[in-house]
């Protein structure tokens, strides 16, 4: 017998939905710092580092997550 304070397993929803997946941590992925988490890098070498990436993305949308994530951190620092 199943007590009625348990959740029945019939009826859990294994299914993921896009609000309740964890954001993607996204890591420089170029040259002898790769792997490093964003937030390892200094406001003034994001700055570069956008600019870079700016230059390899052309006019093409390929790096725009890590342009976005690099100006997330960016404006996470504001006034520090």
């Amino acid at each position: 017998m199943e007590r009625l304070d348990e959740f029945p397993d019939a009826l859990i929803d294994g299914s993921d939905y896009p609000w309740e997946q964890e954001e993607r941590t996204i890591i420089w992925p170029f040259g002898p710092r790769a792997g490093t988490l964003l937030t390892g890098f200094s406001s003034n070498a994001l700055l570069r580092m956008r600019r870079q990436v700016e230059r390899k993305n052309g006019m093409g949308s390929y790096f725009l997550p890590l342009l976005q994530a690099i100006d997330k951190v960016l404006m996470s620092r504001m006034g520090e």
